[in-house]
């Protein structure tokens, strides 16, 4: 089979299909295949014509405008005559170069490394237009429009070799300068409240339960924003190609309606709407409806769902944590929560440490849980409860500070109380 071949010329509208078939045809490395552009013909197609008229004069310097170009059923065509033959193993000119692309493929810039091999002669600007418009075609550019800034700079270079005779160092060629499209952007939610919380502290220890996965708001405090969608603009690839754009997906803006009573909504200038906070709270985006609450009801406070929760004790804040019904405990290990009103239907984990006005456990709490408020009612209090006021189902083990307290089962602890109500003891 033989590894070479006798150079042919051929009209084709796809250089680079013409290379490989060669290859494949003749057996020889896509590398050992090379070609000469005889003629270029470039042809566009204006919307209001049935046929393609050829680029030159006027219709070339209208490729040059790119609301021209913007024409999504213009259309744009290069067909060529070339020579395929051989590549040289002396070639007159050795173009050494990068190119980076854009993702779109409407821009790419060449780097003439100073590497590069020149034969100093008066044919060497045509020489290396050619050569690079050899690598523009094989990267699927078009060669015979929007090129000014290309031959611009190759001038350039052939003045640098002419006086050097080589390259002194790297120089960049813009090869092509097309129109990138801009994307459409659908609408979207931003929410502020759920921006992360700055972890730091006083002694430079971070508190990673303190990072407030339940979001308090302020009087006055943005905390959601809907962003319009935004049509994109169409754009033209370097290989003549209508880059459209999708039309917008409009998602959040009727996803969700607002408690008016809490929530004040903006309607800004750029269509943009933004949702302040009209009072201090918890954030609540349930059932579609955006508000802002004094109660709050969770399955848990635990550091994986909620970390710690605290509140300002002189507001009227209700937490309630549901009663997980497993193993569970409604208040996690060393979770704090501060608040005016906590009710917990189930139990209170290790070293939990609860400062409120208002507490009501249902379960039990931990040996080493403490718990501080004005008025308490406990279950099974196995910690440490200092209060005003306490209920007590059941005391086992725990200590009581308070001033009147009531306990119905005292099976052992420690009691300190100016007034103390015991029903059963063992």
């Amino acid at each position: 089979m033989s590894k070479t071949f006798s150079s042919f010329i051929k009209k084709t509208n796809n250089i680079p299909e013409l290379l490989q078939r060669t290859s494949k045809k003749y057996s020889v490395p896509i590398s050992a295949v090379d070609f000469d552009i005889l003629r270029v013909t470039t042809g566009v197609k204006p919307p209001n014509k049935e046929t393609f008229i050829p680029v030159r004069g006027s219709v070339k310097e209208k490729l040059e405008d790119d609301r021209y170009l913007l024409q999504s059923k213009l259309e744009i065509k290069e067909s060529y005559e070339v020579n395929i033959r051989p590549k040289l193993l002396n070639e007159p000119i050795k173009v050494v170069m990068d190119v980076s692309i854009d993702k779109y493929k409407t821009k790419a810039t060449g780097v003439l490394k100073k590497e590069s091999k020149f034969s100093t002669t008066k044919a060497l600007f045509d020489n290396l237009l050619a050569e690079i418009n050899k690598k523009k075609i094989r990267l699927g550019m078009l060669i015979g429009v929007r090129d000014k800034e290309t031959v611009a700079a190759i001038k350039s270079v052939v003045d640098v070799v002419l006086e050097h005779g080589t390259l002194l160092q790297d120089i960049k060629i813009p090869l092509a300068r097309w129109i990138a499209p801009i994307p459409t952007k659908n609408d979207k939610l931003v929410f502020h409240y759920n921006k992360k919380k700055t972890l730091d502290s006083e002694d430079g220890k971070i508190d990673y339960a303190d990072r407030g996965f339940v979001k308090e708001v302020k009087e006055g405090e943005l905390v959601l924003e809907h962003i319009p969608s935004k049509t994109g603009s169409p754009g033209r690839g370097y290989n003549g190609v209508f880059l459209r754009v999708r039309a917008p997906r409009d998602n959040y803006k009727s996803a969700f309606s607002i408690e008016e009573d809490s929530i004040k909504a903006q309607e800004q200038e750029d269509g943009s709407t933004k949702y302040y906070a009209k009072r201090e709270g918890f954030i609540q985006l349930a059932n579609q409806i955006l508000r802002v609450g004094d109660e709050l009801d969770l399955d848990n406070i635990s550091f994986k769902d909620t970390g710690n929760i605290i509140t300002d004790l002189g507001r009227n804040i209700t937490i309630k944590t549901g009663g997980s019904g497993n193993q569970e405990d409604d208040i996690g290990n060393n979770m704090k929560v501060e608040t005016t009103n906590l009710e917990v239907a189930g139990n209170v984990g290790s070293k939990a440490s609860i400062k409120a006005v208002n507490v009501t456990v249902k379960g039990q709490t931990h040996l080493s849980s403490t718990i501080e408020c004005s008025n308490a009612n406990i279950g099974h209090l196995r910690g440490v409860l200092k209060c005003d006021n306490a209920q007590i189902d059941s005391l086992e083990g725990g200590t009581v500070q308070g001033k009147v307290v009531k306990i119905n089962h005292l099976n052992g602890g420690k009691v300190f109380a100016r007034e103390l109500h015991i029903g059963t003891l063992g």
